[in-house]
């Protein structure tokens, strides 16, 4: 990430905001707003895509079980930041933190700009990987590993992201050769 040429991946700079780290937010967040809409069309949803919400993203959860992931950013120093974008999100209000905070500034850039920190592009890209990866087929990925952790423990790896789940229904499909999780 180019921001970190200029930004010290620490916590002492999780606060940082710029026009730089809000541009990436603005990006992360409407790519997993395109990436939720699609599916949720996929699966059936017959609202229009220009009137789904976060709230409608939420219908996912059954299918991909995002609340338990956790992703690990693994530049941060001392040790890689850990996030779980998704804890709570079929029960919270608002739904998704880092989400509400995008749509704040977003909306209003004068009075929210400050809120566009590290943390919360941190945060967003968490989301983004962690949805990319539990929905789509990775399989074309160059550079990425499944494993599988035991106890119904799971891990994928794609530089610079590192993401775990527990989930008793996922199963490895070391049978077939393929090195994903089915869903």
């Amino acid at each position: 990430m180019e921001i970190l040429e200029y930004v010290e991946p620490v916590d002492s700079n999780a606060s940082t905001y710029s026009h730089r780290i809000y541009g990436v937010i603005l990006r992360a967040c409407t790519d997993f707003e395109s990436l939720a809409r699609d599916l949720l069309v996929a699966a059936g949803e017959t609202k229009p895509r220009e009137k789904m919400n976060v709230l409608d993203y939420r219908k996912l959860e059954p299918q991909l079980h995002l609340q338990s992931v956790e992703v690990h950013f693994l530049p941060w120093r001392p040790n890689p930041l850990a996030k779980t974008p998704f804890r709570d999100w079929s029960t919270r209000e608002p739904p998704l933190a880092w989400y509400a905070t995008y749509n704040a500034v977003k909306h209003d850039r004068g009075l929210n700009f400050t809120r566009a920190t590290l943390d919360v592009l941190m945060e967003a890209l968490a989301g983004q990987f962690a949805l990319l990866a539990r929905a789509c087929d990775c399989s074309n990925w160059n550079d990425y590993s499944w494993s599988d952790e035991g106890g119904g423990n799971f891990l994928f790896m794609r530089q610079p992201f590192v993401m775990y789940w527990k989930d008793t229904e996922t199963k490895i499909a070391a049978a077939t050769g393929n090195k994903e999780p089915s869903r």
